[in-house]
């Protein structure tokens, strides 16, 4: 059993690790996980659990070590196949207080979103009396995620690999893949290769009908002679 949620009281960490676990909520993982990689996804297939350890230093930083566990659907950038991704992600987080001797050099540096410092990017500060861990942990989730999720992210085969090296499949299946934004190039080179077809269509009966006129006129000079 755990000694702490996902908020814990600071004065209520102590040097000896102790443990922690909560669960991010859906809607919260949802919000942060949607459209990193466009309609591909991310969404949410299950619970979203963090545990861990946490302990305070002698200078005062609090240390957590915790494992994010979860699933997530997406669908691959390359053939649209749909997959369910389990994550196991570990991270180390370096929590102060805002008036720590850390958090002063902080403020002395480039920020990256919400307590996060740009050259030791695990770096979070807290005011109050309580610490939060859903949000750095959170963002843990966030920066392990591809922007582009394929097949091979699951160890499985690529429908468009296995199309692109030779193997059959029917005109309808290829449709179905058709991005909608080359539909109107797609309209227009089809409208082109008609009107192409059309004019040497037109060709070959203009052709025709001149050989089918010299070989009359030659039948009808024969015949005077006879």
């Amino acid at each position: 059993m755990s000694d702490f949620s996902l908020i814990i009281r600071f004065d209520d960490i102590k040097s000896t690790p102790r443990a922690f676990e909560g669960e991010l909520k859906e809607e919260l993982v949802a919000e942060a996980v949607d459209h990193l990689a466009g309609k591909c996804g991310y969404f949410p297939a299950g619970k979203t659990i963090v545990s861990g350890d946490i302990y305070v230093t002698a200078s005062g930083e609090a240390i957590a070590q915790g494992t994010i566990k979860t699933s997530l659907k997406f669908k691959c950038v390359s053939c649209g196949k749909s997959h369910v991704l389990p994550l196991e992600i570990e991270d180390n987080l370096i929590i102060v207080p805002k008036n720590h001797d850390l958090a002063a050099d902080l403020d002395d540096a480039d920020l990256i979103g919400e307590g996060m410092w740009e050259d030791q990017p695990d770096v979070y500060t807290f005011s109050g009396h309580e610490v939060d861990l859903t949000t750095p942990f959170r963002e843990t989730l966030i920066v392990n995620l591809s922007a582009y999720p394929r097949c091979e992210d699951v160890q499985s085969e690529c429908q468009k690999v296995t199309k692109e090296i030779g193997t059959p499949f029917d005109d309808d299946d290829q449709k179905e893949k058709v991005d909608p934004r080359w539909a109107p190039l797609l309209a227009l080179k089809k409208e082109l290769m008609d009107q192409e077809n059309d004019q040497e269509n037109d060709q070959e009966n203009a052709q025709d009908e001149s050989f089918s006129k010299e070989t009359k006129e030659k039948d009808a000079k024969k015949s005077k002679k006879h």
